[in-house]
Parts: structure tokens; sequence; C-alpha cells
């Protein structure tokens, strides 16, 4: 109680001076954390140890087998003495067999030819009419036909004149028409020289008739062969069996009735009428 008294109130009591605040401290970094890297295992490698080599073992002599001499056995022949042997000889060694030869190589087999190309079909030639009737020289065959009007005509009745016989296969055909005409267009020739052109063939007198007033036919006679069927053509052997028509020909027949020309023409041919008239001047030449 009596400290307090002896303070005066007015001394105030002083307080300390305030310390300055001490500088926050840097805070270090922590320190990066080490990176464990894994250390793979070192494999140990076995070491190798060297073993001695092994001293070589001296190879034991071996004892060769003496061959023993085999003694020939004595060989007896018939009629010697017993107990007297002959040594026979030593026997040949037999010979090396030859190697077998090597197989030859068979041949390469030769390639095939080519086959050669078909050769080209021939056309088949026209039918040949054959020729059976009378030859050159003979005496021509009578007979009688009725021509496109219907008047008959006979052979034996012309003699003193040339006659020609013109066979053509049918009538109302193109190379047969062609064969008519060129006797209608040469009457007049044919007339100076003595011959009557006769046209035949195996058509009916009808057929006929149509055909010369087709063709205008005034001078020239064509004759029918119908019936018997192609009788005239048969005599003359100009009848074609298979076709059941005659033949294209042109028979001359002289003044006294015997054969003095034949030419027989392909199917398609036509006469050459000119031809025909050289051969009638020819034939009256010679009987001059």
């Amino acid at each position: 109680m009596a400290d307090k008294k002896k303070t005066p109130a007015s001394v105030k009591a002083k307080k300390p001076a305030p310390k300055p605040a001490p500088k926050p401290m840097k805070q270090a970094k922590p320190a990066p954390k080490p990176v464990k890297t894994a250390q793979k295992p070192v494999q140990k490698q076995p070491v190798k140890v060297s073993k001695p080599a092994p001293k070589p073992i001296p190879p034991k002599p071996v004892a060769k087998p003496v061959a023993k001499p085999i003694s020939p056995k004595p060989v007896t022949k018939p009629g010697s003495a017993k107990g007297s042997a002959v040594a026979s000889p030593a026997p040949k060694p037999a010979p090396a067999p030859k190697p077998a030869p090597a197989p030859k190589p068979a041949p390469a087999p030769k390639p095939a030819p080519a086959p050669k190309p078909a050769p080209a079909p021939k056309p088949a030639p026209a039918p040949k009419t054959e020729h059976k009737g009378p030859k050159v020289g003979e005496n021509a065959p009578d007979f009688t036909l009725q021509d496109q009007f219907g008047a008959d005509v006979k052979l034996s009745d012309l003699r003193g004149k040339k006659v020609l016989l013109s066979f053509h296969p049918l009538a109302w055909t193109p190379v047969c028409e062609l064969q008519m005409r060129t006797l209608e267009l040469k009457k007049k020739a044919l007339d100076d020289l003595n011959t009557v052109p006769l046209g035949i063939s195996v058509d009916s007198m009808y057929a006929k008739r149509e055909w010369a007033t087709f063709m205008e036919l005034d001078q020239v006679q064509i004759l029918a062969d119908f019936w018997p069927h192609g009788e005239v053509a048969k005599k003359y052997g100009q009848f074609i069996d298979k076709k059941g028509i005659s033949g294209r020909v042109n028979i001359l027949i002289d003044e006294t009735g015997k054969i003095a020309w034949v030419k027989v023409y392909d199917l398609s041919q036509l006469p050459d009428i000119e031809e025909v008239l050289a051969v009638i001047r020819s034939k009256g030449a010679k009987k001059k």
C-alpha cells in the first residue's frame, strides 16, 4: 500500500517502444524429388571354364590275321593211278561288273503338223449326153413328128436337102429360146445352103404352138417329140434319162440321109450359129 502512495498520479508509466516486425522469411522451395530410374538387373554371364583337352589315346595295334595258304585239293583224273594227285590251277578272279550305261534322255515330241486346209470342192460338171445313136457316116433314123402347127414332118420326105436337127431340152427356157430365134434369123442363109432347120424337144405340140407364137416364129418348124416321150431323141442317142429331156445338140444330115456332123453342147451353152453355117458350107464344098 505504501508503494502506491509514493508513485505520483501524474507520472505515467512509459510504454516500451514497439519492436519492428520481423521481415517475413522467404520460404525455400522444396527441392525436386529425384526421379527414380529403374535399373535393369544386370545379368550375370556365366563364366565358361575351359576344360583341358583330353589327351589323345594312342590306338592299340590291331594284329592282322595271317592268311593261311590254301593248299589246292588234289584232283584225281579218271584212269590215273590211285594216290596220284594233280594240282588244279587257281581259280581266276571274277571280272568286275561293268557299270550300267546311263539312260538316254527321251527325245522331245515333235509338234504335230498343222492340218492342211481341205481343198475347195470342184463344181460338178454338167451331165453329158451319152451318145448311143448312129455316128457320123451312118444312116440317120427316120421319124415323123408334128410341128407347132400340127402338120406332120417326115425326115425321109426331105431327101435331096440337108437337114439340121437342132435338139434343145425344154420350151420356155432362156437358152432354148435364143437357140430357136437364131434359126429364125438365119433362115434365109440356111435356105441358100439348101438346108432345112428343124427344132426338136420333148414338149407337146400345144406347148410348141404357144411358144412359137410368143417368139414370133413364122418360118422355122419346131417339132414335138412328146409321145412316145423323147422317142426320136433316144434314136439319136441324145435323151437324158435322169432328167427326162433331150440334150442340146446339132446334127447335120446330108442329102442322102446320112449323118454328116454332130456337136453336143452343155445344157447351159448356146450353140454358135455362125459355126453351124461354116460347117454346112464346108460339107457342100467337099461334094463339089
